[in-house]
Formats: structure tokens, C-alpha cells, sequence
């Protein structure tokens, strides 16, 4: 007896499989970077107002600057020791996390007002706001921690087990939370 294969010219469209590895192509051209602000001792968060200024938290040094659209840097906070994370909450207040574990307002100038104290956080050292004013903090202890505008816990681990957690983003659309980790791998947390 004879077997008759047929193949047919057409092929069905498959998903892409997740397990198979990818290449990526990146562009090779380079661009040159130049200096915009200097002097600055362990920059590590940035955030910009809404007049084009540039607030930098300086690990090293315990304070926040604030680098001009000239690149004129001043001290705009200090007494912030390991200052790390830096956002401005839905109010226009800047907001600054350091390694004492704790957050702190800065209403203005040389104004630390205490905003999260003694709530268990591990060197919250990013966070972001959503738009009801709930601020989502990474924990480099390996945690995302939720408190409402006024600094009330709603969830001290929202997500657990991340491996140094180093940056935050809120997509409040998608209601969603991205977290950067420090192993290259980013999460995605409902809010």
C-alpha cells in the first residue's frame, strides 16, 4: 500500500515561543555626553520640576541639590543622610527617601518635615506617586511597601521576594507598578 503525504502551501501563523532566545540588533552609533552639572558627591535619584530644574539626591553627601537649567548647583536640603530617592507628590512637594529607613517632605528650602518614620522599611531608596497621592516604594531589603498621601500603611509588602529593588515607575492606566532590580529583571505588580 502506497502513503499518500499531502503538504499543504500554507502555514499557520504559531505565537512567538517566550523559551526561545531572541537577538536584538542596537544601533552603533555613539553620541558624545557632555558635562551638565559637576561637583555633585554619589548622585543617585533625579527628578525634575515643573520650571526645568534638576533635584539630585546625594548619597554621599546627605543632601539634595538642585541643578539650574544653567547648570548652577545649589544645596537644596540637608541632614539626609544616604538621601537616595527623590519625586514630587501630586501636591508639587519634593519627597525624599534615605538610608535612615524613613521619608521626609521638603515643602521648601532647608525644610525636612518627617512624612514616613518607623514603618518598617528597608532603604527605601525609589518610589513613585499615582495620582490619588499612594506613594509605592522599592525596598532594597527585597520588598515593595504602599502608603496612602498622609503616610499610612496600606501594604507593607505589596510584592515581596525582589532581588534589591532599585527603581519604581507607576503606569496608573494599566494599574500597574514596574520595579527594576539590580540583577537586570523587572516586575510588574498590580496596584
Amino acid at each position: 500500500a502506497a502513503l499518500l503525504l499531502l503538504i499543504s502551501s500554507s502555514v499557520i501563523a504559531q505565537p512567538p515561543n517566550p523559551l526561545i532566545p531572541r537577538s536584538f540588533s542596537y544601533p552603533t552609533e555613539t553620541r558624545a555626553a557632555s558635562v551638565f552639572a559637576s561637583g555633585l558627591s554619589g548622585p543617585f535619584g533625579l527628578v525634575f520640576d515643573s520650571a526645568d530644574n534638576l533635584y539630585v539626591a546625594e548619597e554621599t553627601a546627605g543632601r539634595v541639590s538642585q541643578v539650574t537649567t544653567g547648570g548652577g548647583v545649589s544645596t537644596y536640603a540637608s541632614g539626609l543622610p544616604g538621601a537616595s530617592g527623590v519625586a514630587f507628590d501630586t501636591g508639587g512637594v519634593l519627597t525624599v527617601s534615605d538610608d535612615t529607613y524613613d521619608l521626609f517632605k521638603v515643602p521648601a528650602l532647608e525644610t525636612l518635615t518627617p512624612f514616613i518614620t518607623g514603618a518598617g522599611l528597608s532603604n527605601p531608596n525609589a518610589f513613585d506617586f499615582d495620582s490619588a497621592g499612594n506613594i509605592y516604594i522599592a525596598n532594597t531589603g527585597g520588598f515593595l511597601s504602599k502608603f496612602d498621601s498622609a503616610g499610612t500603611l496600606i501594604d507593607l509588602t505589596l510584592a515581596d521576594g525582589l532581588n534589591y529593588p532599585q527603581g519604581v515607575v507607576v503606569d496608573e492606566p494599566n494599574g500597574i507598578v514596574f520595579v527594576a532590580e539590580s540583577n537586570g529583571k523587572i516586575h510588574s505588580v498590580d496596584m
